[in-house]
């Protein structure tokens, strides 16, 4: 398709799967999204943005190395082309990690263009931008009930033809202008599982608006929420079945822990990303000021 009309078809060209790769190995899969900025003097920087957990390798965000600033990984990444086609290729990339928060991003420049220039064909992708994250005052406007859509590749699930991410709906479990637990960042009421890291998560509504002043407005509305970096889990305990084997009854200990998921996932909030900008700004040339 590209050229793409409505807002969810620009979604669908937001995202790419990317893959940990270790020792010429894939090891695990996420989700990442472009993000832009622009210079004054019109330079456009393009990032891809992804969770640092997935690059510590890191199964709690308890355990991240926030002593660290960057880090190399190798990653396999698939994009789209203008010609309809897909293209996977592996790059070893300097990440630049957030100094807070479970984020993370690398200059998506100079890889499409390295990716242009042996293919032979030109990326298209669909970049998000400072426009669409809400401010304080926006926020406080929504109400604590709002709906949400995520975009992204849970347990690397989606449409490997076409290279589509998936689509999952839900609402905002917190409120959105609350700082849960204090810290930047809030719940959704939506399944969130293993590869949905990453994934972001708008505010979206076609058609009537609900207002918190119990009004409606006419139009569409698209506000970048955050990024999904975790899901709740239930563990339960090690427990003892028995069962007949049609003599007699076998008492067994089951030796071990399960893990489910409550259809919850927290988010970043989409205004700590406000943070790169002083990393990206350090790497451009004297006198070229981000926008």
């Amino acid at each position: 398709m590209p050229n793409p009309t409505s807002i969810t078809e620009q979604m669908l060209y937001c995202t790419a799967p990317i893959t940990y790769i270790q020792n010429n190995n894939k090891v695990s899969s996420a989700t990442s999204f472009f993000f832009r900025y622009e210079t004054t003097t019109n330079k456009v920087i393009d990032l891809l943005i992804c969770n640092r957990h997935f690059l510590e390798r890191v199964d709690d965000i308890a355990k991240l190395n926030f002593s660290l600033t960057t880090i190399n990984v190798e990653i396999e990444i698939t994009t789209h082309c203008h010609d309809d086609t897909n293209i996977s290729s592996r790059h070893i990339v300097t990440w630049h990690l957030h100094p807070t928060e479970d984020l993370a991003f690398c200059f998506w420049n100079p890889i499409r263009d390295a990716i242009q220039k042996s293919s032979g064909k030109n990326l298209y992708n669909f970049h998000l931008n400072e426009g669409i994250i809400p401010t304080q005052t926006q926020l406080n406007n929504l109400n604590p009930l709002e709906d949400v859509v995520m975009i992204g590749y849970p347990s690397g699930l989606y449409d490997v033809v076409n290279n589509f991410p998936l689509f999952r709906k839900g609402s905002t479990s917190s409120h959105p202008a609350i700082d849960f637990n204090g810290k930047k960042q809030g719940l959704v009421d939506m399944a969130c599982i293993p590869g949905s890291s990453g994934s972001p998560i708008f505010i979206y509504n076609e058609g009537p608006i609900p207002l918190k002043n119990g009004g409606i407005a006419l139009g569409n509305r698209v506000l970048f929420l955050g990024i999904e970096n975790m899901s709740p889990q239930i563990i339960s305990p090690v427990f003892d079945i028995s069962f007949s084997n049609g003599q007699q009854v076998i008492q067994q200990s089951i030796n071990q822990i399960v893990k489910n998921y409550i259809n919850l996932g927290f988010y970043i909030k989409s205004s700590q990303m406000s943070s790169f900008r002083t990393i990206i700004q350090s790497q451009l040339p004297p006198g070229d000021i981000l926008k």
